[in-house]
């Protein structure tokens, strides 16, 4: 989905929101889970993954202050689908 050498460029618009995509469709199926990067999740500090170009800062501001209003418009947007008129 987003490949790149993170430590020398960004990634591009399409890239980042097509992985907000994906992170809504993985919220919608599990409501719980909690988004970081590779340094939250396995504790190692000495890797610069997923870059130090790749915006996890945003995505993690993003994460925290619309993706859940997101999610709650597309479950909205499905029920409405399904059960509207």
């Amino acid at each position: 989905m987003i490949e790149g050498d993170f430590d020398e460029t960004k990634p591009d618009v399409r890239q980042i929101n097509a992985l907000k995509r994906l992170i809504l469709d993985l919220k919608l199926k599990y409501p719980t889970a909690e988004l970081g990067a590779h340094r939250q999740v396995r504790g190692d500090k000495n890797t610069s993954c997923p870059g130090r170009k790749f915006p996890v800062k945003k995505l993690l501001t993003w994460s925290r202050s619309k993706l859940i209003a997101e999610r709650d418009a597309e479950v909205a947007h499905i029920i409405e689908i399904q059960y509207g008129p």
